[in-house]
């Protein structure tokens, strides 16, 4: 599995998202974190 970097100005916690194309929610959580600026580590299924 591959790691990519998602920058973002909101750095307290390590967030680390796995996520699968198909997933709804999984696009509405990565929208969630974009929005609130929170850098993570997403983990594409």
């Amino acid at each position: 599995m591959e790691t990519k970097k998602v920058e973002g100005s909101n750095t307290k916690h390590k967030v680390f998202l796995y996520t699968i194309s198909t997933c709804g929610w999984c696009k509405k959580t990565k929208q969630l974190l974009k929005d609130k600026e929170i850098a993570l580590s997403l983990i594409h299924i």
